[in-house]
């Protein structure tokens, strides 16, 4: 009797690790061999077995629906990343184009203020000794003029700068031809042209 109980206890154990192998496809089909065999099994039986079923297919079908879930959020993420990236690309595109159009604006607001002005622009030395003097209504003498050039270190000869407030300046310089120089220089003096010069370029 002993061995007999050993044996179906065997039996017992080896079915349910069988059973727990088995797929849900196969443990139904097993289900359903199992009904007309001898002895037939109980209602208690197949509840069960069907229990155990049901607790597989659930298994089954939340897993599924996880794999769903996460292709679905692996399908978003790289929508997502794409968007992004096309969104930044966009916006890099957008913030060159506008830096183009400021420059072109800017351009063609000097080229239009160029044309609109009354004088065109004088060289950086010629407009540096012009603007010495402005606001000056005793005069600037002309050997002023070169130590001041040479104080900043611009090489430049005496000759050089009367010879610039003479010629290239005509017109935005004068001096009083009755005022004696005493070998000391000639004095100069700004013109209204050159403060018109200045006032164009908004620099009084």
């Amino acid at each position: 009797m002993f061995r007999v109980v050993n044996y179906q206890i065997a039996i017992y154990f080896r079915a349910m690790a069988k059973k727990k192998k088995q797929s849900l496809a196969e443990r139904i089909a097993a289900l359903i061999n199992w009904v007309g065999e001898k002895p037939e099994p109980t209602f208690g039986d197949i509840k069960s077995e069907l229990v155990e079923c049901l607790g597989l297919s659930e298994t089954l079908e939340n897993g599924a629906l996880i794999r769903d879930a996460e292709n679905k959020v692996t399908v978003l993420e790289a929508a997502l990343e794409k968007s992004n990236l096309e969104n930044s690309n966009l916006q890099a595109e957008l913030q060159s184009l506008k830096t183009e159009v400021d420059g072109f604006r800017a351009e063609r607001k000097k080229q239009e203020e160029k044309t609109q002005r009354k004088y065109p622009d004088l060289p950086p030395l010629e407009e540096a000794i012009l603007w010495m003097l402005i606001g000056e209504d005793e005069g600037v003498n002309e050997r002023f003029v070169h130590s001041e050039l040479e104080r900043q270190h611009v090489k430049i000869s005496l000759e050089k700068v009367k010879l610039i407030l003479e010629k290239k300046l005509e017109g935005f310089a004068f001096y009083n031809p009755e005022d004696g120089t005493y070998g000391q220089g000639t004095t100069w003096f700004a013109t209204d042209a050159a403060r018109e010069y200045f006032d164009e370029r908004d620099k009084l």
